[in-house]
């Protein structure tokens, strides 16, 4: 989650570059910056044993897809893909471990 996370804010960091058309919204960059900082985050706090890092991952990616403007391929793709292997992978971790998390 770690690596997507930082692919998340690399594709926000697109956004800024002058040869960058792809997106057109001045907005899009910011939130998606914003949006792999909270994943960063929750993944400090899910590390840490709190309950509200798994809550605030899962928010912040469903919140991540919403606001994308188009389907793409480096956009709404990665996001979901994030998500399903959040959902998938990481909870399977999670879920035996929940009694642990505060």
């Amino acid at each position: 989650m770690l690596i997507f996370s930082l692919l998340n804010i690399y594709r926000g960091y697109q956004g800024f570059s002058p040869s960058s058309r792809l997106f057109e919204y001045h907005w899009y960059p910011y939130s998606t910056i914003f949006f792999g900082l909270v994943c960063l985050i929750s993944v400090f706090l899910v590390y840490n044993f709190r309950k509200i890092g798994v809550y605030l991952m899962v928010l912040a990616l469903f919140l991540d897809i919403v606001q994308q403007p188009q389907f793409g391929m480096m956009g709404t793709i990665t996001s979901v893909f994030s998500l399903f292997v959040f959902i998938g992978y990481g909870l399977m971790v999670i879920i035996p471990r929940w009694a642990m998390f505060k």
